[in-house]
């Protein structure tokens, strides 16, 4: 039963594959639980929230979607615009608020996830971006590109300080702080 001319096997054979052989994990069949249409081109990745009920897709229409799912159903939550080409990966930041993105015109996006909206962009000129994962621990996210990666942090992992005298001035919370050194103040 193979389809004419092209050597594979023809639909009958491959749904049956699919719904009577047990696969690696020993389950007859997948069990589709949503299924989410909005982005107007090829989907090219998604992502899942570690903590939360959000998926975030990037896609060929240029856009990032984030979603947001129950036990019973999945719904658009916003896009974020921004890309000029298409979207070749994105990911939820592990620890902060945010979502990262990379394209093939050339760049790594951060965005507010609560905003929605671009808070940084780093480009590298003659580079597309396809992939990218975050460290499970460390403050490193790594991103493919046409000939390597880079590995980069996104924000400092020291407070901003200064000392003057016997005074230390640190930033915390988006805070200056002070702190006379030998005492307690």
């Amino acid at each position: 039963n193979l389809s004419p001319g092209s050597g594979m096997p023809g639909p009958s054979v491959l749904s049956s594959k699919l719904t009577t052989s047990p696969d690696l994990f020993g389950v007859n069949e997948a069990v589709v639980k949503h299924v989410l249409e909005g982005h107007d081109r090829g989907v090219n990745w998604v992502a899942f929230h570690p903590t939360l009920a959000l998926i975030v897709s990037a896609a060929d229409d240029r856009n990032v979607k984030l979603w947001r799912m129950n036990d019973a159903k999945a719904w658009e939550v916003d896009t974020c615009r921004g890309h000029f080409n298409n979207v070749s990966c994105c990911l939820f930041h592990p620890r902060e608020e945010l979502i990262l993105s990379n394209s093939e015109d050339k760049t790594v996006r951060v965005w507010d996830m609560t905003k929605r909206t671009c808070m940084a962009t780093f480009r590298r000129e003659n580079e597309r971006f396809w992939v990218m994962t975050a460290h499970p621990s460390l403050n490193l996210f790594a991103a493919g590109h046409d000939s390597g990666m880079v590995v980069f942090k996104l924000e400092r992992e020291r407070p901003a300080h200064a000392v003057a005298g016997n005074s230390l001035f640190y930033v915390k919370d988006k805070q200056i702080r002070h702190c006379e050194m030998g005492t307690s103040k």
